[in-house]
């Protein structure tokens, strides 16, 4: 990785530079795991390093938002989570149930020397709360706080926000889809054409806007938006209880965004 795109990255921990040591070594560790993980079933869409590195864009655009007043320990939970919520992935078992991965995620991170001997045990079980609990199907209402100066409940919704709105052509790319679409069921070419529909999306807390060609592509909406609704709606839970503005969303063509 680019040495001064990552300080440019991590520059809100540049006051605390063991913080900012420790997750450019994270960085550097999962970048050579993640090109590693398997394409598995057609329909899954990218899960490597520009994934994780779109995480933590996301994360700094959504922690800039008023009210949200994030500390750097906070801050560096969710930058490890970017890079290392997904490395369940890499087990086999995955590409069976794609459901596994995060749990396979949490136990792979309990058991890797490389990340037990950056973080301490207070930081390893924060991460495996947030990491598991980054699944649409996880209750965020469940997790307890576990230290009083790191709000995991947060953390997780925030997570879980930042990891839907990864969306779009960077991880269904059309010049993939041209050559593996023969190949490929109704319900794979129907996921990956609906993230093709997207443009861009900006992230202007507590305003999420999805830019897309036709907002009312019948797979966009059942397939993307469906989806990130349901995310953002279990998000806004967690943060109506810290006083904090629910995420809105906003879909429009490009044209319509000035």
């Amino acid at each position: 990785m680019n040495q001064s795109d990552g300080k440019r990255r991590y520059q809100a921990l540049a006051s605390y530079p063991q913080l900012r040591f420790r997750i450019e070594q994270v960085e550097q560790y999962a970048s050579r795991l993640l090109p590693f993980i398997p394409r598995g079933l057609p329909v899954f869409q990218s899960h490597g390093v520009v994934h994780s590195l779109a995480l933590v864009s996301n994360i700094n655009k959504l922690i800039a938002g008023p009210g949200l007043q994030v500390s750097p320990d906070e801050r560096f939970l969710l930058y490890l989570a970017a890079w290392l919520h997904d490395l369940g992935y890499l087990h086999p078992l995955s590409i069976y149930d794609r459901g596994m991965h995060v749990s396979l995620s949490v136990e792979m991170l309990d058991r890797d020397q490389t990340v037990i001997n950056l973080l301490n045990a207070s930081e390893l079980s924060l991460l495996g709360t947030i990491i598991r609990y980054h699944d649409t199907h996880t209750d965020l209402t469940a997790i307890r706080e576990e230290t009083t100066s790191v709000r995991t409940p947060l953390l997780a919704a925030l997570f879980r926000v930042a990891d839907a709105v990864d969306l779009g052509t960077d991880r269904c790319p059309e010049e993939v889809f041209l050559l593996i679409e023969d190949g490929l069921n109704e319900h794979s070419r129907r996921h990956w054409q609906a993230h093709q529909n997207i443009t861009g999306v900006r992230i202007s807390y507590p305003v999420i806007t999805i830019q897309v060609h036709d907002p009312e592509n019948p797979f966009f909406r059942r397939r993307v938006m469906a989806h990130l609704e349901e995310d953002t709606m279990t998000a806004n839970v967690i943060l109506k209880r810290y006083n904090l503005a629910p995420v809105v969303l906003e879909c429009k063509k490009e044209d319509e965004i000035r």
